[in-house]
């Protein structure tokens, strides 16, 4: 029997967050484990709402602590799998791991969202995944190692405020950066997966690793030269006040007035 892992990520808490969590939860009880995935020691995160679901935390000093190299001294930027990693190495019972992060939104039932890809046996799947000759400028496109290389014609990049990844992909992952893989995760998630023998698929848009026999479960940016993702439901900027009215979409980043005022006060640099 296949175990998946439900992780909702984030480094505080906050009612809107942990009633996603909690619907996230109550969507998938027959599918896998909810768990909270928290980027802070206990302390840092402050209060926590009332919850079922068991919270594991991943501090600054926990994430430094693996000996993986980071392209910043801070999380973020790219480096915010290192949670997953560090979850993974603790709780090696699950065959998948879906990780949603704290302002990812579906307009649907998160159970039509999550069933679609029960079966589907891909490695990664993540959105926006394109090459490099589609976005050239895009600013993370480094990948460092202190005795291989990969071109940079041969690098992919994906998006990840939502993700599944296969348990044998983490392993790999873990010990390529314990070998000193360096680089974005958007970029060194997929690049050392597809040039491993790992599948990878993206849940949507038009790009060329789309899960073909899938509906689209997003409205994404059309490749640019700069790889700005700024449209769409699921993009990296600007943010949305409400959920949208696309049915059966991911929206990101949704931060309604009361959780953006909250994040500015505990924004991370």
């Amino acid at each position: 029997m296949t175990r998946t892992a439900f992780l909702t990520l984030t480094h505080f808490f906050h009612e809107d967050i942990t009633a996603e969590a909690q619907k996230i939860a109550s969507a998938t009880q027959s599918l896998g484990d909810s768990w909270i995935l928290c980027q802070s020691s206990p302390a840092e995160a402050k209060e926590l709402h009332d919850t079922t679901i068991p919270v594991h935390y991943s501090s600054t000093e926990a994430l430094h602590a693996l000996g993986f190299p980071m392209i910043a001294k801070t999380v973020v930027p790219g480096s915010a799998t290192f949670s997953l990693l560090h979850f993974a190495r603790q709780h090696p019972e699950y065959d998948h791991y879906w990780v949603i992060e704290f302002d990812v939104r579906f307009r649907g039932f998160w159970k039509t969202f999550f069933e679609s890809f029960k079966d589907v046996s891909i490695d990664l799947i993540a959105s926006h995944i394109h090459r490099f000759d589609e976005e050239q400028y895009w600013h993370f496109w480094s990948l460092e190692h202190p005795r291989e290389h990969i071109r940079i014609e041969d690098r992919i990049r994906c998006f990840h405020p939502i993700y599944r990844i296969s348990k044998r992909a983490i392993t790999f992952l873990d010990s390529m950066l314990s070998q000193g893989w360096k680089g974005h995760s958007e970029m060194l998630m997929p690049t050392l997966l597809h040039h491993n023998g790992y599948s990878i698929g993206d849940f949507g848009g038009n790009g060329p690793f789309r899960i073909k026999e899938k509906k689209s479960f997003y409205k994404g940016t059309p490749p640019t030269i700069i790889g700005r993702l700024d449209e769409g439901t699921l993009r990296w900027r600007p943010g949305f006040k409400r959920v949208g009215m696309r049915w059966n979409k991911i929206y990101h980043p949704v931060k309604p007035r009361t959780l953006s005022k909250e994040l500015s006060r505990t924004s991370r640099t």
